[in-house]
């Protein structure tokens, strides 16, 4: 089960914001200052540090996933 399913499976509805290069997808809950980040493997250490840094500050609980897979 991936992170998207486990989310929709938990009942809370995520809207994406904004899609970088076909790799990056990035739900923001409508109702919780949570973030789920899912991209691409390759791409996955590299901006799960630089996002999460910069959200960070924003975001009373970030939360973070990764998934090479969005099925």
């Amino acid at each position: 089960m991936t992170v998207l399913n486990q989310a929709l499976t938990l009942g809370q509805l995520y809207v994406p914001i904004q899609i970088i290069q076909n790799s990056l997808i990035i739900f923001e809950a409508s109702q919780y200052p949570y973030l789920y980040i899912l991209f691409n493997g390759a791409l996955r250490k590299t901006l799960k540090n630089m996002l999460f840094k910069r959200w960070n500050k924003t975001a009373a609980t970030p939360v973070v996933f990764a998934s090479s897979s969005l099925n």
